[in-house]
């Protein structure tokens, strides 16, 4: 009895010992970095996220007086509920219905939907699951953020309000995306029990500003720009010219 007594009180002690050591390697774990990042480049408010309306992540540059004077000029209560949940990422932008069109405003900023696509001041975008919409406060002239290690300028003359969309695709070593092989083999399963098959996938990171698009390859870490391949370097900055291709109402 003694042995095992002893015995029971060894393993317990190396259990111990083994959490311990797991849980210090994981709270020094390094974070990996954002891949977008604006706000060293001098923002007016925080970013805040302010909803996902189908299924898409919208994040505003937003201030707090911002959302106090929506809510007075919709005439809706403005009390510390609201701050709380403005403070702490709980916020949702107001949804309307205009002329069959679903449009989604907080403070500034005003977004639309129609037939899959996202009007952003001029700016259209594809709906894509679980992609970001970044929104912005107007301002005048160029605009600046970093993707990766890349800064990218995007210059405009006049006022206007930027936004950025970013977006994930996972596809397979030979590019077919991850969507269309579940589809596939799903219609050609047999029996409730057989189980997918394991793919190996690569991501696909799109940046569109507008009709602007910064694409990465994981499987070839090969960046293009609107198509054409493009050496991204740390020392010199992409610029993005003409991202306006109609004038907002």
């Amino acid at each position: 009895m003694r042995r095992i007594a002893l015995l029971i009180a060894l393993l317990s002690t190396v259990q111990l010992v083994t959490t311990s050591c797991i849980r210090e390697e994981i709270e020094d774990r390094p974070q990996r970095p954002k891949p977008l990042e604006f706000e060293s480049f001098g923002l007016q408010s925080p970013l805040r996220p302010i909803g996902n309306p189908r299924g898409v992540n919208l994040i505003a540059e937003l201030s707090s007086r911002d959302i106090r004077a929506h809510h007075e000029k919709l005439r809706k209560h403005w009390d510390d509920e609201v701050r709380r949940k403005l403070d702490e990422g709980e916020y949702q932008a107001t949804m309307f219905i205009e002329d069959d069109i679903e449009v989604w405003r907080a403070g500034p900023h005003q977004v639309a939907y129609q037939h899959g696509r996202f009007l952003v001041d001029g700016l259209t975008y594809t709906r894509a699951p679980y992609a970001k919409l970044f929104l912005f406060k107007e301002r005048t002239g160029d605009f600046r953020f970093r993707f990766h290690e890349q800064v990218v300028t995007v210059e405009v003359d006049g006022k206007w309000k930027p936004s950025v969309y970013y977006s994930i695709q996972n596809v397979t070593a030979d590019g077919t995306p991850m969507s269309e092989v579940r589809k596939r083999e799903r219609s050609q399963r047999v029996g409730a029990s057989s189980l997918p098959t394991v793919h190996r996938t690569y991501a696909i990171e799109r940046v569109e500003i507008g009709q602007r698009v910064i694409q990465v390859d994981a499987r070839t870490r090969s960046w293009k720009v609107d198509g054409k391949l493009y050496r991204p370097s740390a020392q010199k900055t992409l610029i993005l010219e003409g991202v306006r291709p109609f004038a907002s109402e």
